[in-house]
């Protein structure tokens, strides 16, 4: 460990805030539920913290170009560490409600890392630069949920996990101190420099303009299947990671403590399925990226199917494999897909679009599932994710015919 090496440092900051994260997060919704919320309640909270963070992130971004990343990533773990210790002791919704709220507004730690990545390594690396980080990040919320359910057991667990949570934040601060020894950030060039001593809301305005006119020239006629495959995707994947908690203590009647264990459980087997995925495309035997996607959107459906009617928590974490496996494959396919319908110069757009898709998914399906739980019962909620991965195998299935012709003809 090099604690001089601005790189590694980077590291450890992704990877004690997602490990700082994990501890909580799962434990969020099944706490608002004993606080009395309701299921649209919940929803509601999770689906404006997600649009908090899509409006948030570009004036964040910009802050860090007139500011400093390392000021504003400063400011941001210290809001986040101040926020989640003022949730383990607060039990008023309205308040958490606020809490929520701000940290929605300032919760884009792994954003300004990667801005930091492209800062300090040449342009030809940062592609495994970003791939380590993740895999690091990934360790943390693999390790998080493990440790902040088993802290949850205790009296006043919840308390302690925030408190955890927010003194990992705490030291995060010091790393990145640690990281302005080590860390100069590259001279801009001259354009950039008149751009940053433009009034803030002017630069802001300036980069919208710029990204809408960007995407205008995206040949979205080419486009529009995939990035629909990757809003299904979105659409099932969300609703099942906003619900699980609570469908773990409702119908198997579980602990947040063995609700974090599952949570690391199903991070270790994407995790995995990561590595062994060329394999895996291999095992399966079809070759173009539909008739994967296809493969893969039915046995998701089928996984859900499955996990809705199993009466056994072991049948239930069985299935969890398949299920993770297909998350992994289509998150990876989807992507690729993305980038290999377009050229180099608008892959940086095409990408922004693809998060901003996940986004409003992430948006959405809070606040429909919520509605949906009060109404049928949370169990069921499970089966709303069947309906978008049917329409991305159908959807893929005959985009990839359509595709063969084109290439027969």
């Amino acid at each position: 460990m090099n604690f001089k090496d601005p790189v590694f440092l980077v590291y450890l900051i992704t990877f004690t805030d997602l490990f700082a994260i994990g501890l909580v997060y799962p434990l969020l919704n099944t706490h608002f539920q004993a606080l009395g919320a309701s299921h649209t309640f919940i929803g509601f909270m999770s689906s404006l913290y997600s649009a908090l963070q899509v409006f948030s992130g570009p004036v964040i971004g910009s802050l860090t170009d007139i500011k400093g990343r390392l000021f504003i990533l400063k400011c941001s773990i210290f809001m986040c560490g101040i926020c989640y210790g003022l949730l383990g002791f607060n039990k008023y919704l309205g308040f958490i409600v606020v809490i929520r709220l701000v940290i929605g507004c300032v919760k884009h730690i792994q954003t300004i890392c990667k801005a930091i990545i492209t800062d300090i390594i040449p342009h030809d690396k940062q592609s495994e630069a970003y791939g380590k980080s993740t895999a690091v990040a990934s360790f943390g919320f693999i390790l998080g949920p493990f440790i902040g359910g088993h802290i949850s057991a205790l009296p006043n667990g919840f308390t302690y996990v925030c408190l955890f949570t927010m003194v990992l934040f705490f030291i995060n601060i010091a790393f990145v101190k640690k990281l302005e020894t080590s860390y100069k950030e590259i001279e801009r060039n001259k354009k950039k420099n008149i751009i940053a001593k433009r009034p803030f809301f002017q630069q802001f305005k300036d980069e919208v303009r710029n990204s809408i006119s960007d995407l205008k020239n995206v040949d979205w006629h080419k486009n529009w299947s995939t990035f629909t495959l990757r809003s299904l995707f979105g659409l099932s994947v969300s609703t099942f990671f906003f619900n699980q908690s609570l469908i773990q203590k409702e119908k198997y009647h579980l602990s947040q403590k063995h609700s974090g264990y599952i949570t690391s459980y199903f991070n270790i087997v994407g995790t995995c399925s990561a590595f062994f995925l060329d394999y895996i495309n291999r095992l399966i035997r079809i070759k173009d990226s539909c008739g994967r996607m296809s493969f893969f959107f039915s046995l998701l459906a089928v996984s859900v199917i499955a996990m809705y009617i199993s009466s056994s928590l072991y049948t239930y974490l069985f299935v969890l494999i398949p299920f993770s496996l297909t998350c992994t494959a289509l998150r990876i396919l989807s992507m690729e897909l993305i980038l290999k319908n377009t050229d180099e110069f608008h892959r940086g757009s095409l990408s922004g679009v693809s998060n901003s898709l996940m986004s409003i998914a992430r948006f959405v399906t809070p606040l429909v599932t919520g509605i949906l739980g009060d109404k049928f019962g949370e169990e069921s909620v499970i089966l709303f994710a069947v309906i978008p991965a049917l329409a991305g195998t159908l959807l893929s299935y005959y985009g990839g015919k359509k595709s063969l012709k084109l290439h027969e003809s």
